[in-house]
């Protein structure tokens, strides 16, 4: 979904499927976000790069804004 580093200029509801925020060279996985969570708002208000990536975890359904 985003790269550690990324512009900030979305965020994502997930619909169905769960979002992995991830760090490191391995992408070592430190948070899942389940069905029904909201995730990427905090950079996108501060106007700050990514701080950490996020990947879906398999297929997921999200709504972007």
């Amino acid at each position: 979904m985003y790269q550690k580093g990324d512009y900030a200029d979305e965020m994502y509801f997930i619909i169905n499927g769960r979002a992995l925020y991830v760090y490191g060279k391995f992408n070592y996985v430190f948070k899942t976000m389940p069905t029904g969570s909201y995730f990427g708002e905090i950079e996108l208000l501060d106007s700050k790069p990514r701080e950490f990536g996020a990947l879906a975890e398999a297929q997921m359904e999200v709504f972007v804004m």
